[in-house]
């Protein structure tokens, strides 16, 4: 049986890990996150393939790994289905239509937002070739986030690290703060809010974070800091198919 190859990037980021090696007859999937592996590993599990098992582990990701891979953020993709067809699809994060570079010269805050693309490149990947439902292949992020998870300790670094920007904002405050203390590497981190995001991309394919509910009040919360992502910019995103150039290395 012909197997189904994904590579996915969803930011420009490498580490390095001491190395292991791994067999398998049937299936493999790896990542950034123990927690984001197991998720992948559980899709196997229930009779998915890789479709099902990266996408599961992308969203518990942005659950998990919030420095690196939040929802707000982009994807590109190289996969290669079961028939040996390769294609590619870029999900990259857009700059909103009024974006104005003169009156958004700083380094983080709302006027650096764009227009995400993580959440509706995931589901098309899905649709590509995902066996499990979606809403069966959404529930480990869903899990971590309402029923939380012992925050790692690397993670919980990377978080340390921003902490003087984290603090200039109400809801970055509110989200990554416990009794005014930062959280901590092996502290449980819950995320109801996130936990109810992620069901309604699971039920809805990402219509409410792209044109509902959510997307109203992504735009209203942005443009309230001064960003300048609108509704439209969210409604009328789209991916794009990515040129695959192919070569040959060292002749």
């Amino acid at each position: 049986m012909k197997k189904s190859i994904i590579l996915v990037v969803l930011f420009l980021s490498l580490y390095s890990y001491g190395q292991q090696k791994i067999d398998s007859a049937s299936s493999i999937i790896a990542s950034a996150n123990p927690y984001a592996t197991k998720a992948g590993e559980a899709m196997y599990e229930k009779g998915g393939n890789a479709y099902d098992a990266i996408t599961a582990a992308a969203f518990t990701l942005s659950v998990v790994e919030p420095s690196m891979s939040g929802l707000g953020g982009r994807l590109q993709v190289i996969h290669r289905n079961a028939k040996g067809k390769i294609k590619g699809l870029d999900a990259t994060t857009l700059v909103p239509e009024k974006f104005n570079p003169a009156e958004a010269k700083e380094e983080d805050g709302y006027t650096t937002i764009g227009v995400p693309g993580v959440v509706k490149g995931l589901i098309e990947l899905h649709q590509a070739g995902g066996l499990l439902p979606l809403e069966v292949v959404m529930g480990p992020a869903i899990n971590y986030a309402k029923n939380g998870f012992q925050l790692l300790t690397d993670e919980a670094d990377r978080i340390k690290s921003v902490k003087k920007e984290l603090l200039l904002f109400s809801s970055t405050k509110k989200h990554f703060f416990k009794n005014d203390s930062l959280l901590k590497g092996g502290e449980l981190f819950v995320q109801p809010a996130l936990a109810s995001t992620l069901e309604e991309i699971g039920v809805d394919k990402g219509k409410s974070f792209y044109t509902g509910t959510t997307a109203a009040n992504l735009s209203k919360e942005i443009q309230s800091g001064g960003g300048s992502l609108s509704l439209s910019d969210l409604a009328n995103y789209k991916t794009q198919n990515s040129t695959i150039h192919k070569g040959n290395y060292r002749g």
